[in-house]
């Protein structure tokens, strides 16, 4: 579940198979299903318990920094929690 925490953090990396594969710079948080969706034909019901962001693909240097890294380690194995947070305080 995304926390509190979230207002601090900048990037949301996209992984699978433990590999980063896009870099988003996060610039708003809103409550789920606040923007438009088309997979669902626009606006899904909101959800107070969960989050989405708006954001956009991060600066060049940052995507080629962690484009493709493996950062597998960073997730328990059978983990049910998608989110995990890196260097947030």
């Amino acid at each position: 579940m995304v926390g509190n925490r979230r207002e601090k953090i900048r990037y949301a990396f996209s992984v699978y198979e433990g590999v980063i594969r896009e870099v988003y710079r996060i610039t708003q948080w809103l409550p789920s299903g606040s923007t438009f969706n088309p997979r669902y034909g626009g606006r899904q019901r909101k959800r107070s318990t969960r989050w989405e962001f708006v954001g956009t693909l991060a600066e060049g240097h940052i995507r080629k920094r962690y484009l493709n890294r493996y950062v597998g380690h960073l997730f328990k194995p059978g983990a049910q929690n998608p989110i995990a947070y890196v260097n947030v305080e």
